[in-house]
């Protein structure tokens, strides 16, 4: 893999702390990110809280931080499924940062590390809007493979063999 740096600072993933949860929540409710949001409704910080609480906690979850220094510049979301051989993909990039390329080498760099991390882990995949052109490159450009679409959605899947 490339040596991952932007702006003369390496990009790093840490995993998310309690401090992050307010950034998040802004990150969310961002009208962009929610416009390619999946429930694009408006968060409230209470419900953004129990969810977020929730995912600290979960054994079926993890949540990393992108960090560019010491700068949090978007997150990775694994949600792992029952049989911990298959995990869904999220990323959000700070809407500062969008339009950088930082998404695909922080995929690339948080699928490398998942995968590394879980031996079980044979598959990840992602649900894209089919209008999300920057999300379907920026998967394409990790690696990722389209592995079907209807009108509306994209599945890009990317097999650890192929990392």
């Amino acid at each position: 893999m490339e040596h991952a740096v932007i702006s003369g600072e390496e990009i790093t993933l840490r995993p998310a702390q309690k401090s992050d949860c307010e950034i998040l929540l802004e990150w969310r409710n961002d009208p962009e990110t929610r416009k390619y949001s999946f429930s694009s409704h408006k968060i409230s910080a209470e419900e953004h809280s129990r969810w977020f609480d929730g995912v600290l906690v979960s054994k079926k979850r993890v949540l990393m931080m992108i960090m560019v220094g010491e700068e949090r510049v978007g997150q990775v979301r694994f949600d792992i499924m029952d049989d911990d051989s298959e995990a869904e993909i999220n990323v959000t990039i700070a809407p500062a940062w969008r339009g950088k390329g930082l998404g695909s080498i922080a995929l690339r760099k948080a699928c490398e590390r998942f995968f590394n991390e879980r031996e079980s882990l044979r598959c990840l995949r992602a649900r894209i809007k089919k209008f999300n052109k920057a999300s379907i490159n920026a998967f394409h450009d990790a690696s990722f493979k389209e592995a079907g679409s209807d009108s509306q959605i994209v599945l890009m899947v990317l097999r650890r063999h192929e990392i």
